[in-house]
């Protein structure tokens, strides 16, 4: 009657072992995650709105070997800086084109653009 407490056993040792490889993988994608959005950020370009109180800021997250393209466009007011008002995970570049004080148009080199308006983000300019 030893043998279903080794079964036991077993499937004690097998939970553990799938519970260190999964906190490991967890590790792993959260210091991935980290060094991806840290120094690797590159401001392809930048543009004032008319009013020249907005900043659009391209930004390409270049995390290297592991990734193909991906850009983001961040906006920064005086002090403050909203980030990610856009992303395209498959675009190399975009170009930012204002339309009037509040709004602008971001056409990544994947295709579709998109019109974003900054009094919908909650920015104080």
């Amino acid at each position: 009657m030893k043998f279903p407490i080794f079964k036991l056993v077993g499937f004690i040792v097998f939970i553990v072992i799938i519970g260190i490889l999964a906190g490991g993988v967890v590790y792993v994608a959260f210091i991935a995650f980290a060094v991806s959005n840290s120094k690797n950020d590159v401001v392809q370009h930048s543009v004032s709105s008319p009013d020249n109180k907005v900043i659009a800021l391209v930004i390409s997250d270049n995390c290297g070997a592991t990734c193909g393209c991906r850009i983001r466009v961040d906006l920064q007011t005086g002090d403050n800086i909203r980030k990610e008002v856009f992303r395209d995970e498959k675009s190399c570049d975009a170009s930012v084109v204002w339309l009037d004080d509040n709004r602008f148009e971001v056409q990544p080199d994947s295709g579709k653009s998109m019109v974003i308006d900054v009094n919908t983000l909650g920015l104080a300019k």
